[in-house]
């Protein structure tokens, strides 16, 4: 098994309707091109990177009105919102 699988963060279970949701919008998520630039001796390489962005409000908000999660949609939003940052701070952007 891949060390990155075997040293992946664990989920506490009661938080699995998180991840599901998280996966479920990802396809509402929009993306922008950063340019990174890096000196390799004299020559400077630009690397164009798809970073994603937030997933929009709107989505979350439809979504825990589909699933019923209106009641604690506060919760809902903060624990989407963290999971979005922490995703997208894998793609060094924050």
């Amino acid at each position: 098994m891949p060390e990155s699988y075997i040293n992946r963060p664990q989920i506490f279970s009661h938080l699995d309707y998180i991840i599901k949701a998280f996966s479920e919008l990802d396809p509402d998520r929009g993306y922008v091109d950063i340019v990174k630039k890096k000196a390799v001796g004299d020559e400077v390489i630009e690397q164009i990177l798809k970073t994603p962005l937030p997933n929009p409000f709107k989505s979350i908000a439809e979504y825990a009105r589909i699933y019923n999660y209106e009641d604690d949609f506060e919760e809902f939003l903060y624990l989407l919102r963290k999971v979005d940052y922490y995703y997208i701070a894998m793609y060094g952007v924050e």
